[in-house]
């Protein structure tokens, strides 16, 4: 028995360690991820001016791989990483797809793209609706990648790289983050007041990966149109999003002052409460209200202090909104403090 244990220990040691409860990396992303190794070469081998370039190249491929290691085995992969490795198997297959010359058709309930048009926003749209598999519907229902309404016989286009790159815009299931937020997977943008915008994956290491027209590194290695990873502009404004069905906010009132507010976009939603108080007074119930900005329009749900409970408020209009806590009965209540989370999604 000693010996066979030493035999057992033996065998583990002679490979790598890893994580054995990671899923396993399939042949496609293996084969994907070893291009960028080629990729790596190939700035070294065209004399590239930045010097960076091929190192931050070998570490968005171990970046990868760690996000990969992190996944259990059964588990799913976080949307992020399916879209990341879709277009970084996409720029390994099949680049030209998305290229300004060819033209875009499918079946898939999203609008076609003519020769002649750019892609970018098509690329990013579809990383998220068939590479994360969200699918693609009008205001994002159901937790799908947003699309306009669809016309007689046309499908909507997805947002454009500039209504990306608006911060202002409200859109469904993509929410602007801030860049020192920024993470592998996120939607990045660069809008353009003055003409079109572009649009892309966000890599890290100050990389991204889009469909473009127009030089890049690596030249014999990479398409001059189509999907390429290239250095992220440092003379152009920067946008993020990250793509979320729902979104999660945490809240902190005293009696009448206001929560943080936020977005609801479509006619069907619910937001789910989860919330604690402070007070002593246990068994005073109070008042969670969920108020639309615009009109004053609300939605209560009774509170009994000590308790965590959980409300949900279904259908109400699109716009902002807040929540405001008081006590039964009117007043300003008592100081008590409310402390949760809420989530909110579209149905």
């Amino acid at each position: 028995m000693r010996s066979l244990l030493i035999f057992l220990l033996g065998c583990i040691c002679a490979f790598p360690c890893g994580n054995v409860f990671a899923r396993p990396i399939t042949p496609s992303e293996r084969t994907a991820l070893d291009r960028l190794d080629d990729f790596a070469k190939e700035v070294i081998a065209e004399g590239n001016p930045d010097a960076k370039l091929a190192s931050d190249i070998h570490a968005l491929k171990s970046d990868i791989e760690k996000e990969i290691e992190a996944i259990a085995v059964g588990a799913n992969d976080p949307p992020e990483l399916k879209a990341v490795l879709w277009a970084v198997q996409t720029w390994e297959k099949d680049p030209a797809k998305y290229s300004k010359l060819g033209d875009i058709s499918s079946a898939l309930p999203i609008r076609d793209l003519e020769s002649g048009t750019y892609k970018c926003n098509r690329f990013v749209a579809d990383a998220y609706g068939v590479g994360a598999s969200r699918g693609f519907a009008p205001h994002g229902k159901g937790g799908a990648y947003p699309v306009g309404e669809t016309k007689l016989f046309w499908y909507g286009y997805p947002p454009s790289a500039n209504e990306l790159g608006n911060t202002v815009l409200v859109l469904p299931n993509l929410y602007a983050v801030p860049q020192e937020s920024s993470r592998l997977g996120y939607v990045i943008a660069f809008p353009n007041p003055a003409g079109i915008g572009h649009s892309g994956v966000f890599l890290g290491r100050g990389l991204y990966i889009s469909a473009r027209n127009g030089s890049a590194p690596a030249a014999k290695l990479q398409v001059a149109d189509g999907v390429q990873i290239t250095r992220i502009p440092s003379e152009r404004a920067m946008i993020l999003r990250k793509f979320a069905y729902g979104f999660d906010f945490d809240f902190e009132f005293r009696s009448r002052v206001s929560s943080r507010r936020f977005y609801i976009t479509s006619s069907f939603f619910k937001v789910t409460l989860a919330a604690e108080s402070s007070s002593p007074a246990v068994g005073a119930k109070y008042v969670v209200s969920l108020v639309r900005v615009a009109d004053g329009d609300h939605s209560e749900c009774v509170f009994e202090v000590g308790k965590s409970q959980y409300c949900q408020w279904r259908k109400q209009k699109p716009g902002e909104y807040y929540m405001e806590v008081y006590k039964k009965g009117g007043g300003p209540g008592d100081g008590s403090v409310f402390k949760g989370k809420g989530y909110a999604e579209i149905l």
